[in-house]
This record gives structure tokens, C-alpha cells and sequence, in this order.
């Protein structure tokens, strides 16, 4: 009985020593100067501070530091200042890195399409999406690369998706419609701007496009009252 004391007071010490160490490790990791760097970066990040932000992320990859998320920060900085072609190297290799993170490759994809790399953005945006994904966060970046892309069909085909989860769906809905005006199908376009306005009447962008399509429509008396109710609707 003692023996057997002995030996689980012995297994708890040997534990609590392994968790001691481990976290006197990561305590470590977070004081080494890369680590103290890239949290600086961070701050500056957040600050919009982003030429100095660049200045940061850079030493501390210089310095060793192995964060992906680095990497992605920094991207994201040279893109705050609208310099894209920098920011690009750093987004295909966050990309390379992290290939199953949804939205930043939907990133990559629009960056490609930005600089007018279409065949590369069209690449990347047909290996996004497993046949099965159903989440409405991870389908709607890519059905808004499709539609930019103008792939009306794959984008359709997605916003469909997510408004078989979420009918009412905003963001879906102005999508769907709009990916539908870039086909000529001015009609369904108009019947789903009109499903977003019967939930938010005074969405004045949402009544101009209606107009619009209404307008391509050949709908002119239509057209022109809604123009009038989104004249009404300006502050």
C-alpha cells in the first residue's frame, strides 16, 4: 500500500516537472528577441503604423523567426500602403505554407486578378473548396473571387450554397444578384435586390441597383421610381 503511495506521488512529480519545463520553454521562445520584435510589429500593425510595421515583421524574420502569421502580417502591411506587387511574394508563400487557409487564398486570388494574372487567380480560386463545404464564412470569399473574376456560373453556383443554409443571407443575395446582372438575367437580379430591400427599405446602394437593372430591364417606369425613393432616402 505505501509502495503504491509512493509510486503515484512519484508520477505526480514526474508530471508537474513536464509542465515546469514546458512552460519555462515557451516562456523562453516569447522573450527571444524575434519574438519580442514580431509583437512590436503587431503593435504597430494595429496602429496602422505600417511602414514601420514592414520595418518590424522584416527584422524579425531576418532575426529567425518561423511564424507563417508573419509573413501574412507583413503582406498585409504592404497592402495597407497599396503596394501590391510587394506584398505578393510574401502572400504565395503564406499560401505555400498554409495551404487550407480559405480566405487567404481567396486574398492571393484577388491579388492575382488585381494585377491582372487572371489564369494564376483562376488557378488558385478552382482548388479553394472541398465539394462538401457548406460553411457561408468560407464560401462567400470565394464566390465573391468568382464573381470578380466574372465566373458567373461558379459564382452562383456558391452563392446558392450559402442561401440553402441562410435564405436571407445579405451578402448572398446582393452577390447572387449581381452575378446574375452580369449574365443579361435582369429579372432575377431585380427579384433579389427587392428581397433585401423588403428587409432593409432604406438601403439606398442596394434601391440604385435596382434601378439599374430595372433600367437594363427596359423597365423604365419602374426604374425611374426607384431612383425617385432612393432620391427621397438621401440624407
Amino acid at each position: 500500500m505505501r509502495q503504491s503511495l509512493l509510486n503515484r506521488q512519484q508520477i505526480v512529480f514526474l508530471v508537474l516537472l513536464a509542465v515546469a519545463i514546458l512552460g519555462a520553454l515557451g516562456s523562453y521562445r516569447l522573450l527571444r528577441g524575434e519574438y519580442l520584435v514580431y509583437a512590436r510589429a503587431q503593435r504597430l500593425f494595429t496602429s496602422g503604423d505600417f511602414p514601420a510595421a514592414i520595418t518590424a515583421y522584416k527584422q524579425a524574420l531576418e532575426q529567425g523567426l518561423e511564424l507563417p502569421a508573419a509573413g501574412l502580417r507583413l503582406a498585409d502591411s504592404y497592402m495597407g500602403l497599396r503596394d501590391f506587387q510587394a506584398a505578393l511574394p510574401y502572400l504565395e508563400k503564406y499560401h505555400r505554407q498554409k495551404p487550407r487557409d480559405v480566405n487567404a487564398a481567396a486574398r492571393l486570388a484577388a491579388l492575382y486578378s488585381q494585377l491582372g494574372r487572371r489564369e494564376q487567380a483562376l488557378a488558385v480560386a478552382n482548388q479553394l473548396l472541398p465539394a462538401d463545404e457548406n460553411d457561408p464564412a468560407v464560401l462567400l470569399p470565394v464566390a465573391d473571387l468568382y464573381k470578380q473574376l466574372k465566373e458567373y456560373g461558379n459564382a452562383r453556383a456558391l452563392y446558392g450554397r450559402v442561401l440553402a443554409r441562410e435564405q436571407e443571407n445579405r451578402k448572398a443575395l446582393l452577390g447572387l444578384a449581381e452575378s446574375n446582372a452580369g449574365t443579361g438575367q435582369h429579372e432575377k437580379a431585380a427579384e433579389l435586390y427587392r428581397r433585401v430591400l423588403a428587409a432593409d427599405p432604406g438601403d439606398r446602394s442596394t434601391r440604385i441597383r435596382l434601378a439599374r437593372v430595372l433600367t437594363w430591364a427596359d423597365d423604365k417606369e419602374a426604374a425611374i421610381a426607384e431612383y425617385r425613393k432612393a432620391l427621397e432616402e438621401e440624407p
